[in-house]
């Protein structure tokens, strides 16, 4: 039985940096903002319209409250949502902003990811609230904290990120490849699904009620860190009894 320290999956990420300057884009009383509400909320916009403006992170958060104040995370269908503020994302990304910051509440918009980073400038996403289905889905160098709960497929398909969030539902971290995801009370079934190379964290104790369940599926080389009691047990028998936890080179430890 190994025993290690806690995880975290965003200790030291920022040690030694300067804190980030937020590229100032001028703007009169928010008029950008207006606009891209505007044109949302009018059913004009194309994800692929030029007409979208280049927003800063506090901008991009404003879009987002204002589209939630108005009901219209319900607007069209939320996914618009998702790929609009996915798109002003990685737009403000490309110019030179890196940590962004989400109020999302209680809304469930899905499908808000796809976010291409680099390696030695990592994005940060900062959520307040919980986040719907595939959040940080297919991602790259991304390090994502939601303070609330993500739905089914957080953080899967993606490649060196990391994900925190209080709880998950289906298929956290699958078939993602070299990521870390922490969890405060548990991951849901069918996490880690064909997924190699990766760190999962059970931050709290299951209890008799919980239930805890791992697909029939090569997962490699994964090291599962979790509290004692029935979560050890419990990893430890899915692990030995459908992916075979040494043969694929996975491991799991206790953490203090």
């Amino acid at each position: 039985m190994n025993v290690s320290m806690a995880f975290d999956p965003f200790a030291g990420r920022n040690a030694g940096k300067a804190a980030q300057t937020i590229r100032e884009i001028k703007t009169e009383d928010d008029h950008l903002v207006e606009r891209v509400v505007n044109l949302y909320k009018n059913l004009e916009l194309d994800m692929h319209d030029t007409r979208l403006p280049l927003l800063n992170p506090l901008q991009i958060n404003l879009v987002l409250s204002k589209c939630i104040a108005l009901g219209l995370e319900e607007h069209a269908e939320a996914s618009d949502l998702a790929a609009l503020i996915s798109r002003l994302i990685q737009k403000s990304y490309d110019a030179g902003n890196t940590n962004f910051v989400l109020d999302t509440y209680d809304t469930q918009i899905p499908d808000v990811g796809h976010f291409k980073a680099r390696s030695k400038r990592r994005m940060s996403i900062t959520v307040h609230g919980n986040v719907g289905t595939s959040f940080g889905y297919q991602s790259k160098y991304v390090d994502v904290s939601i303070s609330g709960s993500a739905a089914n497929g957080f953080g899967q398909e993606s490649y060196k990120s990391s994900y925190q969030a209080k709880r998950t539902e289906l298929f956290c971290g699958s078939q993602s490849d070299s990521c870390m995801y922490s969890v405060l009370k548990g991951f849901g079934e069918y996490f880690a699904h064909a997924t190699t190379n990766s760190e999962f964290t059970f931050h709290s104790k299951m209890t008799g009620r919980d239930m805890l369940w791992m697909p029939k599926s090569e997962i490699h080389n994964c090291t599962f860190r979790c509290v004692g009691g029935k979560t050890y047990d419990e990893l430890e028998f899915w692990l030995n009894a459908w992916n075979g936890m040494t043969r694929y080179g996975n491991k799991l430890e206790l953490i203090k």
